[in-house]
């Protein structure tokens, strides 16, 4: 009767994690995000400065301000419409 009592004890402890994984996998990432982090923010930042610009030079064309000083003006006014939608989110939390 001990033998079966260890066996089922023994089985059940291979199938779940230790708490030594957890924690091991729980300072792995930690440490990751650490030392990964700027560099994601960094390629993050970029890509959403590449959309945001993607999207004037769009707008702007559908608006038919094509030419230098048109097209500024344009991106000016997105900028500020984007300015207040922020701030508008900031301070009135939809959840």
């Amino acid at each position: 009767m001990p033998m079966q009592e260890k066996t089922s004890t023994a089985s059940s402890r291979s199938g779940a994690p230790t708490l030594a994984a957890v924690l091991v996998a729980a300072i792995l990432a930690i440490g990751g995000s650490i030392i990964c982090g700027p560099a994601v923010r960094a390629s993050l930042e970029r890509q959403r400065t590449a959309e945001i610009d993607r999207e004037d030079r769009e707008v702007c064309a559908q608006l038919g301000a094509t030419e230098a000083s048109s097209h500024s003006a344009c991106v000016e006014a997105l900028t500020k419409v984007r300015r207040s939608h922020e701030e508008r989110l900031s301070r009135d939390p939809i959840l």
